[in-house]
């Protein structure tokens, strides 16, 4: 594995922890299914924006509308701030 490999899956795991900790704490869940999409785990439009919010501010890096408009899952939000 080389080491761009590394630092790459690096990132998305801290991502992928953030991400479950603010909607986890957002939607009051236990535990994020990453096989569920964002609706299936009870967020709607107004949590969708709040939750962009806290992802911008944890990541320092601001997201385009037309790209939250398109996430539908988990991993979706992930793509976004990799």
């Amino acid at each position: 594995m080389k080491t761009n490999d590394v630092k790459t899956d690096v990132k998305t795991n801290e991502i992928k922890v953030k991400a479950a900790q603010l909607i986890s704490e957002q939607l009051k869940l236990d535990q994020v299914d990453w096989n569920q999409n964002l609706t299936q785990l009870g967020m709607d439009s107004l949590d969708l924006i709040e939750l962009v919010f806290k992802l911008e501010d944890a990541f320092k890096k601001p997201i385009h509308d037309e790209v939250v408009l398109q996430w539908q899952t988990l991993d979706d939000i992930v793509s976004a701030f990799n």
